[in-house]
């Protein structure tokens, strides 16, 4: 059950993801996409047989999957390399990483990974710089190629630098605020910052 987890697509690990309810059905809708079957393959199952099948995919979805953080990585036949130094991180590959973290990062995993990663011609060439424009192409590419278990290391690492990222900034802006404020009463106070 572990292997069949950890090498579903993206496209897979999103419609999993979509599936809303614990009834009977939607563990059916559940377990269909998982084994990828037709939902009438549980038809012959008792509800006892369904339930019991379905524990134990529960139980692995809610255990952390091993995280093996990769620098290159082969996707339908193109590599890609991850670079986990942030002085290595564009701009624009930041700026796109945030934006689809925001919203529904689950739903957006493979744009969040395309944005992560940068093509280079094999194994070990060069490292091309990264492009927007090639974005919804590797993002497609991605989606249906992809593992989760290849996805999961930079999403967990990217994300959270996400989420820290913000919330440094804010705190930033917070105590930069609290000093302008603490400037601005004592110039009041004194005088200087009055208009005469």
């Amino acid at each position: 059950m572990k292997s069949i987890y950890y090498n579903l697509t993206l496209k897979d690990f999103i419609e999993l993801n979509s599936v809303k309810g614990s009834d009977l059905e939607a563990k059916r809708q559940k377990l269909s996409i998982l084994f990828k079957v037709e939902k009438e393959f549980f038809d012959g199952m008792t509800s006892a047989q369904v339930i019991e099948l379905y524990s134990d995919f529960e139980k692995l979805e809610t255990q952390p999957i091993k995280t093996v953080y990769k620098k290159r990585i082969k996707v339908g036949g193109r590599w890609f390399f991850i670079d986990y130094r942030l002085s290595q991180i564009s701009s624009a590959q930041f700026i796109d990483i945030t934006h689809f973290a925001k919203s529904n990062p689950l739903d957006n995993i493979h744009r969040i990974v395309a944005s992560c990663i940068r093509p280079i011609s094999w194994r070990f060439g060069k490292v091309k710089k990264y492009n927007g424009d090639e974005h919804d192409e590797i993002s497609e590419l991605l989606l249906n190629q992809m593992k989760i278990k290849d996805a999961y290391p930079i999403m967990l690492f990217f994300c959270t630098l996400s989420s820290k990222l913000s919330d440094n900034i804010l705190n930033f802006f917070l105590s930069k605020s609290e000093e302008m404020e603490s400037q601005l009463r004592t110039l009041t106070q004194s005088g200087d910052g009055l208009p005469q």
